[in-house]
């Protein structure tokens, strides 16, 4: 595949590496994504960039390079955005990204996170993890909100590895926790992890 050949819609792109073992790698331009999901037209609030195991998918390019050495996530931004009607707006997606089921081999890398909205009494605004562990890095997650785990939630047994990724206002509300990320049975591995800016009535940053 080329660069001349790329998905115009990242949620194809991710739904067809799921059904290619031959696929192990998903390369994404600079630009705001959202996602979309076809199948459930009457809540199209449910849609989310899901996460496969075996699935590597990284931001941060220009559209040319050919290894991935020659990105630069942090300069060529790439968002994640659950903005899908009225910005900022309480129709946004619920939760922006899941990896539900993942091991450590689904991995996400070099984007920033946005306008996840669970504040419906589920969590997980930018993230949801039930039983799933994947590989998270290079990451912010910034201006996500639900009633647990504004940022990110796992539960359920959950273990990602979390290395190099901020938590920026972001919220949990209606007397929720974990502005930043909530946690229920898990068990996250975080290595140069920042919060800033988060609230909740109980743990801003993490709970």
């Amino acid at each position: 595949e080329t660069w001349m050949d790329a998905y115009p819609v990242l949620s194809q792109a991710l739904q067809q590496a799921a059904f290619c073992p031959n696929v192990t790698q998903v390369w994404v331009a600079q630009g705001a994504y959202t996602p979309t999901d076809r199948s459930n037209p009457i809540d199209p609030r449910s849609a989310s960039f899901a996460l496969k195991s075996g699935v590597a998918v990284y931001g941060g390019f220009v559209g040319g390079e050919t290894d991935l050495s020659q990105r630069n996530w942090q300069d060529y931004v790439t968002t994640l955005s659950g903005e899908i009607g009225v910005p900022n707006n309480s129709d946004n997606v619920y939760h922006v990204v899941t990896a539900s089921g993942t091991d450590r081999t689904a991995r996400l890398d070099g984007f920033t996170i946005s306008g996840g909205n669970a504040a419906n009494g589920t969590s997980g605004g930018g993230m949801v993890n039930i039983n799933g562990s994947p590989t998270l890095a290079n990451l912010v997650f910034s201006a996500n909100f639900a009633n647990n785990g504004g940022g990110l939630t796992n539960e359920q047994g959950s273990a990602p590895a979390l290395s190099h990724v901020t938590f920026s206002s972001n919220g949990a509300v209606g007397g929720g926790s974990g502005g930043g990320v909530y946690n229920s049975a898990s068990s996250p591995t975080l290595t140069n992890v920042v919060f800033s800016g988060n609230f909740a009535t109980n743990g801003g940053g993490l709970a």
